[in-house]
């Protein structure tokens, strides 16, 4: 026991005595130390100049919340204990606040982005195509450039065709059409809160009034693609009253005007026959009304549920310019740099000795 402790202390002074040759070690190559760190100094910051600015402006939504459901009654307690009662409402609707995320990233909703007019700095105030600004007007770090060598460019010969199967649509897309998809994957960003369902679109460019501008275009065409959405049964259900409400107005007014015509022949008639016959019209007349009457309420319900079926969303931050860039944190990228050439030259230096 007395040499196992003995042997542990000994070893405990070895391990002192190494970390401080270690020290000593690398301290005489200082000036080994001051080159390397000086050398990344100058080529973080040329790396971390070469990185464009970036500018974020974002908005911040909070939809309608309905409380008809009991569950939605408890709704308020259970984000407060921090759950959410939003699945149990998913039955209703398919297209819930937890997953416009998902439908921001879609393809179709990307696509209708890519026609948006802007106005860039680059481009002196005239307007081009969100497109147009992706392809033509981003200016591409020395990584990016670097990393381009080694993959081929995008092909930008062949056009995308939509062909149809049956009956939906397959979108065909080319390799720089997707590549910009992708490129606006990473721009436009959506958060929401579970426990609030306050929604947060935040878009990232190198133009600052190009991030205000899509931001408030991806707001105002995901508040149309929601109230499509869940307006579409009740809108379609009001057309179809429509249709039905103009064939009974039809009916009723050719069984008037049969009524009318045969009154006006046989105002002074006073056989039975002829009454009996007036009778059978008036009768269809009324019925024919009391049918249009019915079809114009339901058609009064349908103009109802439209609107009741039509969400709110309250703005509750708008899209500003952003007047201070986002990124690059330019000093840290140089301090990594330093850090890095430290650790190199230490691991260098001790196995070499």
């Amino acid at each position: 026991m007395f040499i196992t402790e003995f042997k542990m202390k000994t070893l405990e002074v070895e391990d002192k005595i190494d970390l401080t040759k270690i020290v000593k070690a690398l301290w005489q190559h200082k000036r080994q130390y001051l080159i390397s760190c000086a050398i990344a100094m100058v080529i973080g910051a040329i790396f971390a100049l070469s990185i464009p600015n970036t500018y974020k402006s974002q908005i911040v939504l909070a939809p309608e919340m309905s409380n008809n459901s009991l569950s939605d009654k408890f709704s308020g307690l259970a984000a407060m204990a921090g759950l959410n009662l939003g699945s149990i409402n998913s039955s209703v609707d398919a297209v819930y606040p937890m997953i416009y995320p998902n439908v921001i990233e879609s393809t179709p909703f990307v696509l209708e982005l890519f026609d948006v007019k802007i106005p860039t700095k680059d481009a002196q105030g005239k307007k081009i195509t969100f497109y147009e600004y992706l392809e033509k007007h981003q200016k591409a770090s020395l990584l990016s450039l670097f990393l381009s060598l080694f993959h081929r460019s995008p092909s930008e010969d062949a056009t995308a065709v939509n062909s149809k199967t049956g009956d939906r649509e397959v979108i065909h897309l080319t390799e720089k059409q997707m590549a910009i998809k992708k490129a606006v994957n990473k721009m436009v960003t959506c958060h929401v809160d579970k426990r609030t369902d306050i929604i947060t679109l935040s878009v990232v460019s190198q133009d600052p009034i190009v991030s205000a501008i899509l931001v408030d275009t991806v707001a105002c065409r995901l508040q149309q693609y929601i109230i499509k959405y869940r307006t579409s049964k009740a809108e379609s259900d009001l057309n179809y009253s429509l249709k039905i409400q103009q064939e009974e107005k039809t009916r009723f007014e050719e069984a008037q005007q049969q009524y009318t015509s045969f009154a006006d022949k046989h105002i002074d008639v006073v056989f039975e026959t002829p009454r009996q016959r007036l009778k059978t019209l008036e009768n269809d007349m009324n019925l024919k009304y009391q049918t249009y009457s019915q079809v114009t309420q339901q058609v009064q319900l349908a103009k109802a549920k439209v609107q009741e079926r039509t969400p709110v969303f309250t703005v509750i931050e708008p899209a500003v310019v952003p007047t201070r860039k986002n990124a690059p944190a330019r000093t840290l990228i140089v301090l990594g740099f330093i850090f890095i050439a430290f650790i190199g030259t230490s691991v260098w230096i001790l196995v070499k000795r």
